[in-house]
C-alpha cells in the first residue's frame, strides 16, 4: 500500500526548519533551475516477523520514461548493520518524466549481489500530482505483509535462514517521499544541514550522464549550494572557496595578518570555485565526501572551470571522465585546522584506487593553505631535493621532463602552497576577497594556451560546472 499526502512528523519538522532558514539566508538556491528533475528518497524502514535482524541495504531502480529509450539506473543505501529498523536516508536526483522507481529491500549479508531479496514494490511517480509535487511533496509509505520467493518460504530447504518464519509474521514498512520544483529545492536543503548528500551518480557512475552547465560568475551564491552556518559541517567549509592558484589576493603584497605567507610554484589549473554545498558529512570519521571535480548533482555541482573557448567548453574538466575522481576532505586535527584531501580513482582496468594523500590544508587567519606534495616524503629528503633543485640543476631536468610549472615544483622542495579563499561565507554573505575573485574571473583573455601568467577564458561573465544532465 503506497499513502500519499499528509507528511510524517519528522519531515515536517524538517521542512520547518528549512523554512526558518530560508527567512535568514535567503539566497541559498534561488538561482537554480528546477526544470526537468525531480528528487525521490527512500528514509526509513522497519520490518518484523525474522528470527535474526539483517543486514539491511535499499536499492532503487528508476525507470525512465517508457518513450526515451534510455536504460535503468540503480542507486544503493548504506547497509544498516543488524537492523530491523532504521534510517536509510537515501535521496536520489532523477529526470521528473521518470516512468516509475522500483525499490528492493535486501539482507546485503548473503552469498548473493546485491543480497538476499526480503522485500520489493514499485511506485509510479505519476501518482504524485504535479502542483502537490512542487509546493509540498508527497510522503510515500509502503506497509504490507512480505512474501518470499518460494525458496526462502521454504524451511525444508533453508532451515536455518534468518526468514524462516511464518508467512503471517512477516512484514515490512518503507517510508519516502517525492518532490519537484521549490520543494525539491527545500527538501535537498535540509538533507544538505544534515549531512547527507542527494545521490547524483548512479551505481555505473557513467561519465555519459554529465555534462558542462553555466553560471554567472556574480551570482554564485545563488546559483551553487554551499554548507551553511548552523549545518554538521564544521565553520571551516562553510560558504563558498576561490581557488587562487596563481595568487592573484597575493599581487597587491603580503596578507596584512600573515605577512609571511606566499604563494609557491608558477602551476595552475583552469578552476575556480569549489563548494561543500551537495557533500556528506560523517562525524565519526570527520570526513566530507561526495565531493567531484567531473560530475555534480543537476541543480548545483561543486568545482567550477573556465569557458576556455566561449562555448562551454573545459579540456581539464573533459579529461576528467577518464578517472571520475572522488575527494575526501578529512579533518585530521581536532582542532579542525588541517585536512588531508584524499583522492580515489576509477577506471574501467584498475576499479577504485585511494591515491596516496598528496594534498592537505591549514587553516589560516585567511582562509586555508592549500599544499600538494609527496606523500609521506621525510623532511630530510624535501630539504635535499630542494637543494638539488637548484644546485644541481634538477629543477631545470624536472620541467624539461615534465613541462612548465614542474621546475617550479622541484626547487620549492616539492611542496606548493596556494591559497584557497572564501568568498561567500556560510550565511550567503560576500567577503572581502569576493572583490578579487571576481575581477579574476571576469578578465577576459586572448592567449591560445593557458600558462601561470595567462588563464584561458572566454566565459564572457560566465564559468562552468560539472552537474548530472537531462538525458537527450
Amino acid at each position: 500500500e503506497v499513502l500519499l499526502g499528509c507528511r510524517s512528523s519528522m519531515l515536517a519538522a524538517f521542512a520547518a526548519a528549512a523554512a526558518a532558514t530560508s527567512q535568514a539566508h535567503d539566497v541559498w538556491g534561488t538561482g537554480v533551475n528546477t526544470t526537468g528533475w525531480a528528487v525521490f528518497a527512500i528514509t526509513d524502514f522497519a520490518i518484523g516477523g525474522l528470527t535474526k535482524a539483517p543486514d539491511a541495504q535499499v536499492e532503487v531502480i528508476v525507470e525512465p520514461k517508457l518513450s526515451s529509450g534510455r536504460p535503468e539506473v540503480s542507486h544503493l543505501s548504506k547497509v544498516l548493520y543488524g537492523s530491523t529498523s532504521g534510517v536509510f536516508d537515501l535521496h536520489i536526483y532523477l529526470p521528473a518524466d521518470s516512468s516509475a522507481v522500483t525499490v528492493n529491500l535486501y539482507d546485503h549479508c548473503s552469498w548473493q549481489e546485491p543480497g538476499e531479496l526480503i522485500f520489493t514494490t514499485r511506485y509510479d511517480l505519476a501518482d504524485c500530482p504535479a502542483e502537490q509535487s512542487a509546493t509540498q511533496g508527497c510522503a510515500l509509505a509502503w506497509q504490507e505483509p512480505v512474501e518470499l520467493p518460494p525458496l526462502l518460504a521454504a524451511k525444508q530447504f533453508r532451515p536455518w535462514h534468518p526468514w524462516a518464519a511464518s508467512p503471517g509474521e512477516r512484514s515490512a514498512r518503507l517510508l519516502g517521499y517525492h518532490a519537484t520544483g521549490a520543494e525539491m529545492v527545500s527538501r535537498v536543503r535540509v538533507a544538505s544541514r544534515r549531512g547527507v548528500g542527494v545521490q547524483f551518480e548512479d551505481v555505473s557512475r557513467d561519465p555519459a550522464r554529465f555534462a558542462l552547465g553555466r553560471i554567472q560568475n556574480d551570482a554564485i551564491e545563488t546559483q551553487l549550494f554551499f554548507a551553511e552556518a548552523g549545518s554538521v559541517f564544521p565553520e571551516a567549509l562553510h560558504g563558498l572557496w576561490w581557488m587562487d592558484q596563481r595568487g592573484v589576493s597575493l599581487k597587491d603584497g603580503p596578507y596584512p595578518s600573515d605577512p609571511e605567507y606566499t604563494q609557491v610554484c608558477l602551476g595552475a589549473a583552469e578552476e575556480n570555485l569549489i563548494s561543500f554545498g551537495e557533500a556528506s558529512w560523517d562525524n565519526e570519521t570527520r570526513c566530507a565526501s561526495g565531493v567531484r571535480q567531473y560530475s555534480g548533482g543537476p541543480l548545483s555541482g561543486h568545482w567550477t572551470w573556465f569557458d576556455e573557448s566561449g562555448n562551454g567548453e573545459s579540456k581539464p574538466w573533459s579529461s576528467g571522465a577518464d578517472w571520475i575522481l572522488k575527494y575526501e576532505f578529512c579533518f585530521s586535527s581536532d582542532d579542525f585546522d588541517q585536512i588531508d584531501v584524499r583522492t580515489k580513482i576509477t577506471n574501467d582496468a584498475l576499479g577504485e584506487i585511494t591515491l596516496p594523500t598528496f594534498a592537505t590544508m591549514v587553516r589560516t587567519s585567511w582562509g586555508w593553505d592549500r599544499v600538494t606534495t609527496i606523500p609521506d616524503a621525510p623532511a630530510k629528503l624535501t630539504e635535499f631535493l630542494k637543494t638539488a633543485s637548484i644546485d644541481l640543476g634538477l629543477a631545470d631536468w624536472v620541467q624539461a621532463k615534465f613541462g612548465p610549472g614542474y621546475g617550479d615544483f622541484a626547487a620549492s622542495g616539492f611542496a606548493c602552497h596556494y591559497p584557497l579563499r572564501q568568498v561567500v561565507d556560510g550565511t550567503g554573505k560576500r567577503t572581502d576577497a569576493y572583490s578579487e575573485y571576481l575581477a579574476y574571473v571576469n578578465m577576459q583573455t586572448e592567449c591560445e594556451e593557458a600558462s601561470f601568467e595567462c588563464p584561458r577564458n572566454r566565459g564572457r561573465g560566465t564559468q562552468l560546472v560539472g552537474r548530472l544532465a537531462l538525458p537527450r
